[in-house]
């Protein structure tokens, strides 16, 4: 790859690359950080149906439900999830974001109390506790927020040092030691960004903001390590030379 983006060609392909994810970034924030969280607002606003519902509608409408299947695939990469079996044999599959107070005391066979909106199961209860499942409409400003954590900072960055290897091209025949420490570190960046939100995800949290929070958490000192091992790498191949 390195060999690649030493030419001119493939510089100017990693350098459209880069400014693709920086719009992509952009592009995110600009559609949902105005009203990201509108289908939540709205979840969060609606009252109780005053009948049963025939159609998935803006209204609350509570049921109860048998638990036939818990299950926590964590260990998998995946979710903890249960199945909801209504009185009419209906079977509902929710995911959860962490155990929680409801789902990590659940068994089958368990009775508990599930809300549904716009035809989802979006709550379950029981007793006195309840707890939101992954079903329940997200806030996409705090998405939004993480995707440009994964895609900003790596592309600005190999936006920039393709743009510094066309300028450089004829001074330079190879990447110089800078160059290729900064080509390197955007990959580094996009990969820390990518991983970040999974151990992130495994954490307990509350909210999408929350999750977004852990994922910053976790990526900074991930990011910080990675450029300070490329500063030192640039350093050490110019012969210990500080490089600007």
């Amino acid at each position: 790859m390195a060999r690649f983006v030493r030419s001119t060609a493939g510089a100017i392909v990693f350098l459209l690359i880069g400014l693709g994810m920086v719009a992509g970034a952009v592009g995110a924030l600009v559609a949902y950080l105005p009203d990201g969280d509108r289908d939540l607002r709205a979840y969060e606003l609606a009252t109780p149906c005053p009948a049963v519902p025939i159609e998935p509608a803006d209204c609350l409408w509570k049921q109860e439900f048998t638990v036939t299947e818990v299950d926590d695939p964590r260990g998998r990469g995946k979710r903890p999830y249960t199945v909801l079996t209504d009185a009419a044999g209906h079977r509902w599959r929710s995911t959860f974001g962490n155990p929680g107070p409801v789902w990590g005391e659940l068994a089958k066979g368990d009775r508990v109390t599930g809300t549904v909106w716009r035809g989802t199961l979006t709550e379950i209860s029981e007793g006195d506790a309840s707890q939101r499942t992954g079903q329940v409409p997200a806030d996409m400003r705090a998405r939004s927020a993480v995707l440009t954590l994964i895609l900003l900072p790596s592309g600005l960055i190999l936006a920039i040092v393709c743009a510094w290897r066309v300028a450089r091209r004829r001074a330079s025949p190879t990447l110089t030691p800078g160059q290729s420490a900064t080509f390197w570190l955007s990959f580094g960046l996009l990969m820390a960004g990518l991983i970040s939100p999974v151990p992130a995800a495994l954490l307990p949290y509350d909210g999408e903001f929350e999750h977004a929070e852990f994922t910053a958490l976790i990526w900074l000192p991930i990011a910080g390590f990675m450029a300070v091992l490329a500063r030192l790498h640039t350093i050490r191949a110019r012969g210990g030379r500080p490089v600007t």
